[in-house]
Formats: structure tokens, sequence, C-alpha cells
């Protein structure tokens, strides 16, 4: 799919979400886009270390133009090892490669009528070369599609994941910015998804207290102090005496509310008005599964992109939908 594909009033090719900023340069705070599937999937021993977490979303980073294609990635040993640690031994870079390509995981995500597809296997293919200072590494072709053209997606930041140190931290963050742009930012999950989603072995912190105490308030002070946005939690569910679930409410720091309202006014962004609630009831019929409040950034996206006002916003954006579900049939598998 081209990047920038022509848009016209009959055949809406919504464009491709791309990676941002220089992947050897954190402070141009680079980001990826990263699919729900592989942010929620299961880690089946819970062996994975924030460094195997941050590691695979630099290479994610760094093939992600060519995500789609069947080829093997290259990448400088050096600079990775040099995002992931201070320290000049290749020893936790060999680790780090070993787990990320031995792990079993069990996933799953929407085919392109919204139907759950599952399966487990390695994320990722890798080997290295200290000699050659390289590193060499293909996904699957079940991950492909998914992280190619994803139906729901975060972007994540690399620069702040660099500054967690607990592994809880780097998945409760790239759970929690899934939710950070929707018009109700809340996560509202179970106990027990929770466990899963943020890779708690089976046999670890199995009463709440331990989990709240080893798990959750570290990982949410260093999102705190690190992330662009801040988070809190309560207890939503209870079954008799013991907690169920728990509810996340994520607010935004200022500092990314003026970036994301200066980089609109730059672009000389007319946002079109707020969309009725039932156009989202009506949308999500069409959308297979896919995330409607990033359909709905993609579409005000495209709206800039026209340069002219849109006389009927709600049933432009149910056409946007359809479109875009349109052009991603058949792309989520293989």
């Amino acid at each position: 799919m081209a990047k920038n594909a022509a848009i016209s009033k009959d055949n809406i090719s919504a464009p491709r979400i791309k990676r941002s900023g220089d992947l050897l340069r954190m402070d141009t705070n680079p980001t990826v886009p990263k699919a729900l599937g592989m942010i929620q999937v299961k880690e089946l021993k819970g062996e994975l270390t924030a460094q195997d977490k941050k590691a695979f979303n630099w290479l994610l980073h760094n093939a992600f133009d060519e995500i789609s294609e069947d080829k093997v990635h290259t990448a400088k040993a050096s600079e990775l090892r040099s995002y992931l640690s201070k320290h000049e031994s290749n020893d936790r870079l060999i680790e780090t490669t070993m787990r990320l390509g031995t792990v079993p995981l069990a996933y799953n995500y929407l085919d392109e009528d919204g139907v759950p597809d599952w399966g487990s296997g390695s994320m990722i293919s890798i080997s290295g070369s200290i000699k050659n200072d390289t590193i060499k590494y293909s996904f699957p072709h079940w991950l492909r599609p998914m992280l190619a053209e994803p139906a729901k997606w975060a972007r994540l930041s690399l620069s702040v994941m660099q500054k967690f140190n607990s592994k809880y931290s780097v998945a409760l963050y790239e759970n929690l910015e899934l939710y950070t742009n929707r018009r109700t930012p809340k996560m509202d999950v179970s106990i027990e998804d929770l466990r899963v989603i943020i890779g708690v072995p089976d046999d670890k912190l199995q009463r709440f207290n331990d989990l709240k105490k080893r798990a959750i308030d570290p990982a949410l002070a260093e999102i705190n102090q690190f992330a662009d946005f801040t988070a809190t939690y309560e207890v939503s569910e209870k079954i008799g005496r013991k907690v169920s679930k728990i509810c996340f409410t994520i607010t935004k720091k200022d500092k990314r509310q003026l970036v994301e309202a200066l980089t609109q006014q730059n672009q000389g962004y007319v946002p079109p008005p707020p969309l009725n609630p039932e156009t989202f009831t009506r949308a999500r019929k069409h959308a297979a599964g896919g995330d409607i409040y990033e359909i709905e950034k993609e579409w005000r996206n495209w709206s800039n992109e026209q340069g002219k006002p849109i006389r009927n916003p709600d049933g432009a954006f149910i056409n946007f939908v359809k479109r875009w579900t349109k052009n991603r049939q058949g792309k989520l598998l293989y």
C-alpha cells in the first residue's frame, strides 16, 4: 500500500500508520505503533524482562517501514545495547535476544470480520554477531500482518520506556496508552486479565495486596513520573472480600495536551465538530472490530488534508469507516 495514497470521494484509502522520530536520538521522542494483539499477548511462562520488552519495541521501530515484508531485518548490536543499558558488556544483549527468540507466547487478534484468531509461537527469529556489530531478525508469518495493519493499536514512546526499570511498568504503560485517547480514558480490567497482560507468572503475587505492592503501585509510580500521562486506579468490583476488578483513570499531562494542540494549530487543522453518539454506534457495525476512536483520529487527519470543510461530518465518518475496513480486508491474516 502506498504511504500516502490518494483519497477521493468514492475511494478512500486510509494511510498506513507510521513510526516517528529518530531511533538513535531519544530527544526526538521516537514512537512506534504497536498492535493490541501484541500488547496484550500472554507470556506462557512470564520470562520476559523489562529489557526484553524494550528491545522488542526498539527492533519493531527499526523495521517498521518494511514490517509486512517476508524479509530479514538488520540493526547494529551496539545501537540496541546503547538504548538498553549504559553497560558496554554484550552479555545482557545476548541474553535478551535469546529470550526474545525462544519464549513462547499465546496470542489472539481480530480477522477482517472481527472474529478472533488465536495461536502460540515465538514473536521473533533473531541472531547476532558481536564481531560484525550486527543483529538479524525476522517476524513470523502470523505476526507480520498484525503489526503492519493493526485493527487496534497504541503509539508507544521509546524514550519513555527507556526510563522504566520494571517489566510491569513497560507492560502497564503499553496497555494504558491504548486508552489515553479515548473519549472516556478509563481501563476497567479484571485482576485475572491484568495479571496476564502485565506478565505476572501464575505462581507469583497471587494475593491482591501483594500484586498491588510489588507490581501495580511501583509500575504506576514510574509511569506517572516519566510518561506524558498519569494514571490512578480504584477497586471497581469485589466478589465477597476479594478484589476482582480495578479501574484505571488516565489523564494527559499539560505538556502532551499542549503539543497536540500546537501540532494541530501549526498544520492549520480546523477539526470537524464532535460526532453524534449514535454515529459511533453505527460506525462500529462497519468497523470489523477496529478501534473506532483510532479510526476517528485517522478520519480527522484525512479531513485536515482535504483543506475544506466537511458538510456532513457524521455521514463522512461512516463512509470513511466502510472504506477503512474494505482496505484492510485480507490484510490481518495470511
